[in-house]
């Protein structure tokens, strides 16, 4: 039971990292693209 919680406590922290992390990569991306647009 320990290592099946221990499991699932690893993937919430994954799945929230790889939230945040895309969050992040999509605010970098508009805001390069809109610097190449204004240009």
């Amino acid at each position: 039971m320990n290592k099946f919680l221990s499991y699932f406590t690893g993937c919430v922290i994954l799945s929230i990292i790889g939230v945040v992390g895309t969050g992040i990569l999509m605010t970098l991306y508009a805001a390069v693209s809109m610097m190449i647009m204004g240009r």
